[in-house]
């Protein structure tokens, strides 16, 4: 009932706000499928649809894996790859554009509440034989609040795009992108709300683009079971 009655407030306030505002959005729906094959070994696949309303701009389907390795507790790599397919409003042939990353993420216990997570992560990006790949460095720094006894693990955190250098392009920085989010269980996966706050850096001028997305992480656990 809790989860239905928080689904219903966020479909109330999308209802009320006004159309102008609704068309600078960009909106996410992302469903994750983690597998988990051993205790240090999870493979995650991933499905996300981002319709971004601005006039003009393109929506993306992202096809994702990640390999989610934990040699110890405190640390997991995170080799990944994405297929995006950009969708033009008119219905013309979408492009692809591939990405290939490798992650690292750190976990910090501050207390029996609190969760410090610290993740850098290197991209490249390749999206047409004429382009040059794009490479970023991007660096996260996120704040859950975490216990089993608590229902929901609402959440805070900050990430800052690096571009590196490429051609006669002597800009580095990118953009920044901050957000608050709350996880809910919800027996048969865990839905997470997140609503982000995307400010270029290189274009300082361009309005800072607000993110409301929708996520619903399912987990399958195949390792053997003990006799």
């Amino acid at each position: 009932m809790r989860l239905a009655s928080w689904l219903a407030l966020l479909l109330l306030l999308a209802l009320l706000v006004p159309s102008s505002a609704v068309a600078s959005v960009e909106l996410r729906s992302a469903a994750s499928f983690d597998i988990r094959i051993a205790g240090p070994l999870v493979v995650s696949l991933k499905e996300e649809l981002r319709a971004d309303m601005r006039p003009g701009e393109q929506h993306r389907w992202l096809q994702g894996v990640v390999v989610k390795i934990r040699p110890i507790k405190w640390l997991r790599i995170e080799p990944q790859y994405r297929l995006s397919r950009h969708l033009s409003a008119g219905g013309a042939e979408a492009e692809l554009s591939h990405r290939v990353s490798l992650g690292l993420r750190g976990r910090i216990k501050l207390g029996p509440f609190l969760r410090l997570i610290l993740r850098e992560r290197y991209q490249v990006r390749f999206r047409s034989p004429q382009d040059p790949p794009r490479q970023h460095l991007v660096s996260k720094i996120a704040v859950k609040l975490r216990h089993r006894r608590l229902p929901l693990e609402p959440s805070l955190w900050c990430e800052f795009f690096l571009r590196l250098p490429e051609q006669d392009d002597p800009v580095l920085a990118e953009k920044i992108r901050v957000g608050v989010g709350i996880s809910m269980p919800a027996g048969l996966c865990d839905v997470g709300i997140e609503l982000q706050l995307e400010k270029s850096i290189k274009n300082a001028d361009e309005v800072a683009i607000p993110i409301l997305a929708m996520n619903f992480d399912f987990e399958l656990d195949v390792r053997r079971k003990k006799d």
